[in-house]
């Protein structure tokens, strides 16, 4: 905080307007520091928000599912987000990238009879452009036949999948905790801040102790 002031106030001396842009870059610099550990921190959107992400994430997840179960490849490739390379649909070892999406075939797909209109669990990242969710895929009586893994990311307004992992029902995936960038990077980045809080508090109760020891002698 002393190093902002001292800044803040030679920018002042400097001049006027040097000062604004000054104060305003430090500002802007504390706000987007703010707002990115908010996010590393696990920060989950409102019911609004959420909803924005999964009404057209669950339009894509049934065009994909129409499209496998029917051999309708117009109706997979509007699924995903048009001349995008890295789109990929996996089953075991299979992959299907961008340029064979249309030839897709998904032994979950054929077996099952229904897609839950529902996600199993869904969250939007905090940074807010992308979107991962899971599915249950059904047979005959409700059994469960499969699930899909979906990643999904917003482009020019349009949110639609960029993978799809499809698992055997003897699979079961985690449930979808809530992310900022990347599945997974909400957790390791808490840690982290726990492990320095932790040392910084012990370095706290050392120098008190060695300040309590010298006031003593």
């Amino acid at each position: 905080m002393r190093r902002i002031a001292c800044f803040t106030l030679s920018a002042i001396l400097a001049g006027p307007v040097q000062a604004q842009g000054a104060i305003g870059s430090v500002v802007y610099q504390m706000t987007v520091q703010r707002n990115e550990h908010l996010c590393m921190s696990g920060r989950s959107w409102p019911t609004a928000e959420e909803q924005e992400a999964l009404v057209p994430t669950k339009s894509a997840m049934q065009s994909c599912w129409t499209g496998v179960r029917r051999r309708r490849p117009a109706a997979i490739l509007t699924a995903f987000h048009p001349r995008d390379d890295k789109a990929v649909w996996h089953y075991g070892t299979q992959r299907y990238w961008a340029s064979a999406l249309a030839e897709v075939v998904d032994p979950v797909a054929v077996r099952a009879t229904v897609l839950d209109a529902e996600p199993v669990s869904f969250k939007r990242s905090g940074d807010a452009v992308t979107a991962v969710g899971v599915w249950q895929a059904c047979g005959p009586g409700s059994e469960p036949a499969g699930r899909y893994n979906a990643l999904l990311f917003r482009r020019g307004g349009t949110w639609k999948l960029a993978e799809l992992i499809a698992l055997e029902a003897a699979d079961r995936p985690a449930g979808v905790t809530q992310f900022c960038h990347r599945p997974g990077d909400v957790e390791p980045y808490l840690a982290a801040v726990a492990e320095d809080e932790a040392r910084r508090a012990e370095k706290k109760a050392q120098k008190a102790a060695e300040r309590a020891a010298a006031a003593a002698r």
